[in-house]
């Protein structure tokens, strides 16, 4: 199943438009540490990727990339392109070369999506072994093997029963790990309770701050939330991580799972936004020309009628 989000632009075969971007609901879950990264067929996405890391972005998201061309250069494909699909009568959207000249266009301003989601997820990752077993991630392998192979398969939704198995666990180490709890504490900066649970805000420094729920007779619960510098909002439930936002370095959110595992949405930042619709413009004004119309620009974004106009304005001059 996919899920496709979509703004209403004018189009180049009159009317209006939902431009989409489609994106995969394949099961999306933390791997193990053995798990072998996923390739891509960006080479620049892959090479920047460290064995160390656990996980890798899937092939729709944007991700920071160095233009080895011109943007006047990608324009001019692209006008061609609209000429191309007027005189063919094929969609845009169903054109691969139309989505790459997207992606060249548009991710020389993209935030460096794969940087910051691996590393957020490596922190993220070493910091819940930290918060269930009390020790650094290296240390508490050593002492505590079998605790952290569990949370490792539990992460990666290996574990069948997992709601069951995480409850058997607290069940049985209840005392060690309340314990752990109590004695990182830490710097309590707020509390809320409806009566029934209470949740402990705990500054761990450096912008880290971990989200502890007991109930109301002082039992710890299987909860976890976590917040960093470049991710909010991760809440684990049972060991599974049930929510992820994550953000670049103007606060802009990037990511998001969006209360589910299932898939990773990518939001677009500002940059990005106004760059697609200047590419959009160029591709709606290079087709109207070719089938002898004029739509206009009316009602859309400066970006959009800025490049629509010109790039319209310049070709019936050349036709003329």
């Amino acid at each position: 199943m996919e899920k496709v989000s979509a703004v209403v632009v004018a189009n180049a075969k009159g009317g209006y438009d939902f431009i989409t971007k489609t994106v995969n609901t394949k099961p999306f879950v933390i791997p193990t540490f053995e798990e072998d990264i996923p390739k891509t067929d960006n080479a620049s996405k892959t090479d920047s990727i460290q064995k160390t890391n656990r996980t890798a972005l899937p092939d729709y998201i944007y991700t920071k990339t160095e233009p080895k061309r011109s943007d006047e250069e990608i324009l001019k494909d692209m006008e061609a392109l609209a000429k191309e699909h007027a005189r063919t009568g094929i969609h845009q959207h169903e054109c691969k070369e139309y989505s790459k000249l997207m992606e060249e266009y548009i991710s020389s301003v993209s935030p460096d999506r794969e940087s910051i989601y691996n590393n957020a997820t490596n922190e993220i990752y070493e910091r819940l072994a930290f918060e269930m077993s009390g020790t650094p991630l290296e240390e508490a392998k050593e002492k505590n093997e079998e605790l952290i192979e569990y949370f490792m398969k539990t992460l990666a939704g290996n574990s069948k029963n997992s709601n069951d198995i995480i409850s058997s666990n607290i069940a049985t180490r209840g005392n060690s790990i309340a314990s752990s709890f109590s004695n990182n504490m830490g710097n309590v900066i707020a509390t809320r309770s409806d009566g029934y649970y209470t949740q402990y805000d705990i500054d761990r420094g450096g912008g880290k701050v971990t989200s502890i729920t007991f109930d109301s007779y002082g039992k710890q619960m299987p909860n976890i939330g976590l917040k960093g510098n470049t991710y909010d909002e991760v809440w684990f439930q049972n060991g599974i991580m049930k929510n992820a936002e994550y953000y670049d370095s103007n606060s802009e959110k990037i990511l998001s799972n969006n209360g589910t595992i299932d898939r990773i949405d990518q939001l677009e930042t500002k940059a990005e936004r106004e760059r697609y619709h200047k590419i959009l413009g160029v591709y709606n004004a290079s087709f109207d020309v070719a089938v002898g119309r004029h739509l206009g620009s009316e009602g859309s974004s400066k970006e959009y009628r800025e490049a629509y106009d010109s790039t319209y304005e310049r070709l019936m001059s050349e036709t003329a």
